[in-house]
């Protein structure tokens, strides 16, 4: 008995059959005209290209940054249920409609709009980012506008992802404000010990002047001959030592 597991398996292949009458002068049918095509490579492609898409929205609908797609006339084509959280808008009331047709306010509508139109003009990413007061409380976004190609390099649809980054955009304006605060307050040490330095140089010099008199006459009795008692003597060591030590 032949071993089947050394057949090669046969390949599925798909095709597609067209079928048109050919009329004689009279307009009868006088024969058929039967076309044959393999389509199993456009078929495969539209499989997998099926199967991206459906691994597209599967990550999309469960990620917390909103995402969209947008047609040349910038209207959506999806959005995930992340805007609902995000805008509090309902994803399917942005289907066939623009961002301010859909209920954005202008500011936010408008940074959306300009950077997909931009996208699909260069045929690059851009980057944007806007500000939204959301229950008494601004908050910060940060978005990609993504073109996406078709098979003849032209831009088919651009790709919207917006994310929230309110946490890291107040953590940084919290850093700047302590890095402010820092360093206002060195320079306030730094202007201190400068007024401070000032003081005792103003101080000593206005010190100097008397002292080098009382040195002097220090110095004259010192000269003096004859007996000295011994308070003399004391104070004038005291006056001695008192000077040197004023002068440093």
């Amino acid at each position: 008995m032949r071993d089947q597991r050394a057949l090669p398996r046969p390949r599925l292949r798909f095709v597609s059959l067209c079928f048109t009458p050919e009329r004689d002068r009279d307009g009868r049918v006088s024969g058929i005209i039967a076309v044959l095509s393999d389509i199993t490579e456009r078929r495969r492609a539209e499989r997998a290209l099926h199967q991206r898409e459906r691994g597209f929205k599967t990550l999309a609908e469960n990620s917390p940054d909103i995402i969209a797609r947008v047609d040349h006339e910038l209207r959506h084509l999806y959005v995930n249920r992340a805007v609902e959280a995000g805008f509090g808008l309902k994803a399917a009331d942005f289907i066939g409609k623009t961002s301010a047709e859909a209920g954005l306010p202008a500011d936010v509508a408008g940074a959306c709009s300009n950077a997909a139109r931009d996208a699909f003009a260069a045929g690059e990413e851009q980057r944007f980012t806007f500000r939204l007061e959301s229950g008494g409380r601004g908050r910060h976004y940060s978005g990609r506008a993504i073109p996406e190609f078709d098979r003849a390099g032209g831009v088919e649809t651009v790709l919207v992802i917006v994310y929230d980054v309110t946490q890291s955009t107040e953590a940084e304006a919290e850093r700047d404000a302590l890095l402010l605060r820092e360093q206002i307050a060195r320079e306030q040490a730094e202007a201190a010990a400068h007024a401070r330095d000032q003081f005792l140089a103003v101080v000593s010099h206005e010190l100097r002047s008397p002292l080098n008199g009382i040195q002097s006459w220090a110095h004259v009795l010192e000269q003096q001959d004859g007996e000295r008692s011994p308070a003399f003597q004391r104070a004038l060591d005291g006056i001695r030592i008192g000077i040197e030590q004023q002068c440093g």
